[in-house]
């Protein structure tokens, strides 16, 4: 048995090769980058190193250096000059970028890390909304925790609980970044306080290029068109009483005729809140809920396009959509062309669905 867990033990040195072999305490273990940009770029790494370990707590105390650089290639090049020990990407989980870094553009980026080996593609990008980005990674969360693993908590719980955001990594944003006629979404970080971080909603960028952050409202309609699941409320006062309904699956179906696109936007929905006391038993009140309920979401999601339109966006594809279809190369399609919307609606009552479509 103790042979065994010797050999266990050994394997990981036998894989990776004597000749790559480092010293667990030589290395600085980058977990986190902020980007800012103010002339020149400006880097904060997210480090753990063993030499950094608390006996008290067990764990081992992140910490943070700065490099600058007047490109992105320079900055990193210089970042071994700030760290003691030689600095590895193996463990990276977030980059966080400024509005500035943003609003620069971040072809420069996106070329040096898919460039560079050494750095894993398997990250979340981030925007730091008002504030800079080294605020963001230099905060000191109540859990103890890294910032970079506060950060992954959070936007992974976030998505679980209330779909607002797109949990794609970098190889996602990259893939966005390349295609034809759809622009890219990445999620928008908030400094609440010294201690708290917090998601808000969806960023837009156009060409590399920061363009805008939506509010709360959009970013839950604009997730709840591209992602299957949902998590979105509707709520409707009858008499000053709140009925709601959640939207927790949508399926959209995109029909380009007439020189106008349509959206035929499905929702399936559970009821959350019925304070009015509806006999939702009663078949004959279904009819309404759908009717009202289908109003409100066309509302919303009208306003959605007309607001994507206006930031000169197409997060949703729709040129991409419209290439596919035609073979036709219009980037502008979604801008330039009508946009109508269809909302079906299916109420899941019960254990099972009523069932209601209206144009």
């Amino acid at each position: 048995m103790k042979k065994i867990i010797f050999l266990i033990l050994l394997l990981p040195f036998f894989i990776c090769g004597c000749s790559d072999y480092k010293e667990v305490d030589k290395l600085a273990f980058i977990t986190a980058i902020g980007i800012d940009y103010d002339e020149k770029y400006e880097l904060t790494f997210e480090i753990l190193a063993g030499q950094n370990y608390d006996t008290e707590s067990g764990k081992i105390k992140p910490y943070t250096v700065t490099a600058s650089g007047k490109t992105i290639a320079e900055a990193f090049a210089n970042a071994p000059l700030s760290i003691n020990t030689m600095p590895n990407y193996f463990h990276l989980r977030v980059v966080v970028i400024s509005e500035n870094a943003g609003y620069n553009g971040t072809k420069d980026l996106l070329d040096y890390i898919t460039r560079n080996p050494q750095i894993s593609n398997n990250f979340y990008l981030l925007l730091a909304k008002d504030t800079e980005a080294k605020d963001i990674l230099k905060i000191k969360p109540e859990s103890g925790e890294s910032v970079a693993n506060t950060l992954t908590d959070l936007i992974e719980y976030s998505y679980k609980s209330q779909n607002i955001i797109f949990t794609n990594t970098f190889t996602d944003n990259l893939e966005t970044y390349s295609t034809y006629g759809i622009d890219t979404t990445i999620t928008t970080i908030k400094k609440k306080d010294d201690k708290t971080l917090t998601v808000d909603g969806i960023s837009l960028f156009k060409d590399g290029k920061y363009i805008t952050s939506l509010d709360k409202e959009n970013s839950y309609l604009l997730a709840s068109l591209i992602n299957k699941e949902s998590n979105y409320l509707l709520t409707k006062e009858y008499d000053d009483k709140n009925f709601a309904i959640n939207i927790y699956k949508t399926k959209v179906n995109y029909e380009y005729e007439d020189n106008k696109v349509k959206l035929v936007i499905n929702l399936n929905a559970e009821i959350k809140l019925n304070e009015p006391n509806f006999n939702l038993k009663n078949e004959d009140i279904y009819p309404k809920l759908n009717d009202d309920f289908i109003k409100i979401a066309h509302d919303k999601y009208s306003s959605l396009i007309s607001d994507l339109k206006a930031t000169h966006t197409d997060p949703l594809g729709i040129a991409n959509k419209y290439y596919k279809k035609t073979k036709k190369k219009d980037r502008d399609y979604f801008f330039n062309h009508d946009v109508d919307i269809e909302v079906k609606l299916n109420i899941n009552r019960n254990g099972f669905t009523y069932e209601a479509k209206y144009e």
